[in-house]
């Protein structure tokens, strides 16, 4: 009887500690995963507001008010269709 609970127990120790490391490995997944995903938003939010330094510097005043409102992808795609016009606007 002693042995055989014993070896239950064995089993048990072996089964929790291949949870534990796989439970590490995927925590390290998502830590991975969660830091790429704040390196791109930074590096978006970066490129947005020299967009936006751009523009302001450039007298777009009305730009840049939109730019602080609409920070995300929409600001982007805007300012990228704006920007071969500016040359024409300012001349």
């Amino acid at each position: 009887m002693n042995r055989r609970r014993e070896s239950e127990l064995q089993k048990l120790s072996r089964d929790l500690e291949e949870a534990q490391t796989q439970n590490e490995a995927q925590l390290m997944t998502f830590r991975k995963k969660h830091q790429e995903a704040v390196n791109q938003l930074t590096e978006q939010m970066d490129q947005l507001l020299k967009v936006k330094q751009k523009y302001s510097s450039c007298g777009f005043s009305g730009l840049s008010g939109n730019l602080s409102q609409n920070f995300p992808t929409r600001t982007l795609s805007l300012t990228l269709h704006i920007c071969p016009y500016k040359n024409l606007l300012l001349a």
